[in-house]
C-alpha cells in the first residue's frame, strides 16, 4: 500500500513519541515534539539550543544541561528546522559535542552562535550544517 506525505510523516511522528519515553529530552522539548506531532513548528522555523535558563528567552528554545550526557539526548523532533546552539566562550567545546548529536535528528541547518566574544574579542559563527547539507567548519 502506498502511504501519502502526511501519512508518512504522522507514522515519523509516532515513533518520535516512542523514542521519547526511551530517551531523554532536553527542558521544553516535550512540548516542541507535542506540537510538531499535532503538525505545528515554530513560526519562524527556527529553536535555540541554550546551555542556561536566562538566555533565548524570545525564542522557542530548548534548555540543555552543560553536563549531560548529550548521547542520551532526543532531538529528533527538530529534523527539518533550523537550530541555532547558543553558547559562552566557555561553552564552545561543548556545543560542539552538542552538535554532533543534533546533527543526527537532521535539522535543516544547524549553527553555533557565541553570545560572548573569545579570547581575541570576535564572535565568531559556527556553521555545523548548512541548509544545502554541507558542513563548513569541521566538528
Amino acid at each position: 500500500m502506498i502511504q501519502s506525505a502526511a501519512d508518512r510523516g504522522m507514522a515519523f511522528l509516532d515513533r518520535m513519541v516512542e523514542r521519547s519515553r526511551s530517551a531523554r529530552i532536553p527542558a521544553y522539548g516535550r512540548q516542541m515534539l507535542e506540537a510538531r506531532k499535532r503538525g505545528l513548528q515554530p513560526r519562524q522555523q527556527m529553536v535555540m539550543v541554550v546551555f542556561d535558563w536566562n538566555l533565548a528567552r524570545a525564542f522557542p528554545r530548548l534548555v540543555v544541561d552543560p553536563i549531560s550526557d548529550f548521547d542520551r539526548l532526543d532531538f529528533s523532533y527538530a529534523a527539518g528546522l533550523d537550530v541555532v546552539i547558543g553558547f559562552r566562550a566557555h561553552e564552545a567545546f561543548i556545543a560542539e559535542s552538542l552538535a554532533r548529536v543534533i546533527l543526527k535528528a537532521n535539522p535543516r541547518r544547524l549553527q553555533g552562535w557565541p553570545l560572548e566574544p573569545d579570547d581575541e574579542g570576535r564572535f565568531k559563527t559556527r556553521f555545523f550544517k548548512t541548509a544545502d547539507g554541507s558542513n563548513h567548519d569541521p566538528i
